[in-house]
């Protein structure tokens, strides 16, 4: 049997090696046993369906057996036989898993070829041996030692084919629970080119415990000789033409939950997620490739045009009463068709409809029929407050004609044209804020059957960031089987002068992305015939790509006013690798630059001056910020809890917070967070931080052997933020009345977490 879509069965040595959890102090390979096997029913039936395959059931278990050692303890669980797999043909699967009687729990599963009897796939999983500490265990060199150890014990045949991606670095700051962990990514070398796409992918924590890795790799393919076309000048120019960057307003994500926290409205240009940079300059041809080796449009980027130029309509004003449920669900029916035969299963109300302060409307209608498998599916929803629809969609699958090849009927040009219709006819006050750039026909299975159009809002020519209108259409029907809103009555202001240009935003950008010349495997076009499968397949490009340093996981987008990073989620400044200077050899140093990262001082002039005391208000940010792992966001809804911290006060998501987990007390009416805080104040609370505020105030039972511990009203506290080492005074006296410095605050948080780790 061929496989599909590869060359010749036995050319090819691919493995995927997927470890879910490894850890490197875990017995040694050497010690593991061959481990027990069990031989059910569905083994029988797997080795009988399989018995005509190349590679005997016999064959393959002996395979998987001296490529993942089994532990003492394990036992087969089952074995399967597939005919095809991910489109590698025919394979052999087995799946271990620990005894009950294990003190760890853990399972392996390997995945054998049936033609050439190469391992496609392993992966393992283990329970964590030990909990995470802060800090961490390891830092980031031990931690690549212990990742190159490994690759040079089971990939030693591979070991000097590879080398570290260059974003194999400790860029990302330390997370305040000690859950860190080093990726490190070894990508195979070919003519002395880098090749990503084939690598060997080490995960380690912070205990110095591999935790999951990956490995793959395929002797088959044929690589182009390294001669270039293209300079690597001429290739920035086309790929930096290619990036979209725009000017946008940006309201970060945390107030769509924090309803009443006074939101700050930033102008900035959003960072592109690394999937919108799979775009590639062949280096031979100079043609631009997407990510599936087809070429590409160089010149995508065209007017913002408006749907209209003027108001066509009202908008929607609020209704004297909200909806009924028999009202909300006659509008959808006036603008959508809904089957007969469709049951309404479900209708329900939200005041908060997508995190938004949004009463609405949701109805359900489902129809299926197991035995022909086909199904329809709607949901809708309606504001209850405007009458508006907020989103449609339907999903089904049943049996429609084809449509006539040769008929123009419903081209992506028509398909548009249905799309912005449904916007005329529901939302009509919205045309002259919404434009689109039709990129072409997006490629992927299904992806002429259904045609995707996203129109931007745009004020004062300016994009707003995330807000818009979502259309899908059904290209063979003609039906619109997808709306979607997301618009905000806020007011978006004329931006000042003098903000920074798309060209200077690219520049910034592509300070973390480099240009590297390197192999590309297109992806695979599964939706293709096997023929052109097997072609793609085959396909090795020699190409320049963009390779982003910077994490997708962090959000960013760059102020246009000041330059700066700044988090989608917060809109707090991210921070880099940058020291202030005058924590340059400062005793608190350590401890200064991590609560800095986590934007618990601002930097003015390079100082954040650590010797200046810590006012009320910035010592709880900086507890809220230690307690929640640094990525802080408050998402209630209660009024203030005090009179002196208003909504708009750089303070009020974290007092009231600090309030709704009991570590400040709202009984009084003012906190004065301008207040300078001291020493016994901070110790009360750390001490509520660590949840042990109810103790401490059973005074009687703790005994304080300060000199001053007649002046410490909250003895308890004290007594366990001292005897926890985490505030330690100066070994006579603990000093209750001393202001607290930022560098006293640092280190006492900084111990917090120590100890916090310990407890826990």
């Amino acid at each position: 049997m061929m496989r599909k879509g590869h060359g010749k069965p036995g050319k090819k040595v691919m493995a995927s090696f997927l470890a879910a959890t490894l850890a490197i102090s875990a017995v040694p390979v050497a010690g593991w046993a061959e481990g027990t096997g069990t031989f059910d029913e569905s083994s029988r039936i797997a080795a009988s369906i399989g018995q005509d395959a190349a590679i005997s059931r016999e064959e393959a278990l002996s395979t998987a057996k001296k490529f993942a050692p089994i532990p003492e303890g394990y036992q087969l669980e089952r074995s399967r036989f597939h005919d095809s797999w991910y489109q590698n043909g025919p394979v052999w699967r087995f799946f271990w898993s620990s005894t009950p009687d294990q003190k760890q729990r853990g399972n392996i599963n390997v995945v054998v070829d049936a033609e050439s009897g190469e391992v496609l796939h392993m992966s393992f999983w283990n329970e964590e041996k030990e909990p995470y500490s802060f800090p961490p265990k390891v830092e980031f060199e031990q931690a690549k030692q212990i990742a190159q150890d490994y690759i040079n014990r089971h990939f030693a045949d591979f070991s000097d084919q590879v080398q570290l991606e260059p974003t194999g670095d400790p860029a990302e700051k330390l997370p305040l629970d000690g859950r860190i962990q080093y990726n490190f990514k070894f990508i195979r070398l070919v003519n002395g080119i880098p090749f990503p796409e084939h690598y060997i992918q080490i995960n380690v924590n912070g205990n110095g415990e591999i935790r999951n890795g990956s490995f793959q790799w395929d002797s088959s393919l044929a690589f182009p000789d390294v001669e270039t076309a293209v300079s690597q000048e001429e290739a920035e120019k086309m790929l930096k033409e290619r990036v979209n960057v725009g000017l946008s307003y940006i309201y970060p994500w945390k107030y769509r939950r924090n309803l009443e926290e006074e939101p700050v409205l930033y102008l900035g240009y959003e960072r592109p997620y690394t999937y919108n940079l799979q775009f590639y300059v062949d280096a031979r041809e100079g043609n631009l490739l997407d990510r599936y080796g087809q070429v590409m449009e160089t010149d995508h980027k065209s007017e913002k045009r408006l749907l209209a130029e003027e108001p066509v309509g009202d908008a929607p004003v609020p209704l004297a009463q909200e909806l009924t449920q028999e009202q909300a669900l006659e509008i959808i029916q006036n603008h959508f068709t809904i089957p007969e035969e469709l049951d309404l299963t479900d209708a329900s109300y939200t005041d908060r409809w997508n995190g938004q302060d949004i009463s609405a409307w949701t109805f359900r209608w489902r129809k299926e029929e197991p035995e022909s498998q086909t199904f329809i599916w709607i949901n809708a929803t309606v504001n209850a407050k405007t009458a508006e629809i907020l989103e449609y969609s339907r999903d089904e699958k049943i049996a429609v004609p084809e449509r006539d090849q040769d008929s123009d009927l419903f081209t992506r040009e028509k398909t548009r044209e249905k799309a912005i219709g449904a916007i005329r006819d529901i939302s009509p006050h919205l045309l002259h804020q919404l434009y689109s750039i039709d990129t072409g026909q997006i490629a992927g299975p299904g992806a002429e059957d259904y045609h995707h159009f996203r129109f931007h809002r745009l004020v004062n020519g300016i994009q707003v960031a995330g807000q818009g209108v979502s259309v899908t259409v059904n290209a063979k029907t003609g039906e619109i089987t997808r709306y979607f809103i997301n618009w905000d009555q806020r007011t978006y202001p004329a931006p000042p002068q003098n903000l920074m240009n798309e060209n200077e935003a690219l520049d910034k950008l592509f300070e973390d992305i480099k240009i590297q010349l390197s192999y590309m495997k297109p992806d695979q076009r599964y939706w293709l015939e096997e023929e052109q499968q097997q072609r793609d397949n085959n396909q090795v490009f020699l190409v320049y790509r963009l390779v982003d340093s910077r994490p997708d996981h962090e959000r960013v987008f760059l102020d246009a006013e000041t330059g700066e990073w700044r988090s989608m989620e917060t809109g707090d400044i991210v921070r880099g690798n940058e020291v202030p200077e005058d924590i340059v050899g400062h005793w608190a140093e350590k401890e200064l630059q991590l609560m800095y990262q986590y934007n618990a001082f601002e930097m003015e002039d390079g100082h954040i001056y650590p010797d200046r005391n810590m006012k009320r208000g910035e010592i709880i940010k900086m507890l809220m910020l230690a307690m929640n792992r640094g990525h802080f966001y408050y998402s209630g809804t209660e009024e203030a809890a005090f009179k002196d911290v208003s909504a708009d006060s750089a303070y009020f998501s974290y007092v009231q917070a600090a309030v709704q987990q009991n570590i400040l007390d709202s009984e009084t009416d003012e906190l004065r967070p301008e207040e300078e805080i001291d020493r016994e104040e901070l110790a009360e609370l750390i001490t509520r931080a660590l949840g042990y505020g109810k103790l401490a105030e059973t005074d009687e039972i703790f005994r304080l052997s300060f000199d001053d511990a007649d002046r410490i009203e909250a003895k308890g506290h004290v007594a366990i933020v001292s005897g926890l080492g985490i505030m330690n005074g100066n070994g006579v006296q603990f000093m209750p009345d001393k202001k607290v410095t930022r560098a006293e605050a640092a280190v006492a948080f900084y111990r917090f977490l120590e100890k916090r780790a310990e407890l826990n």
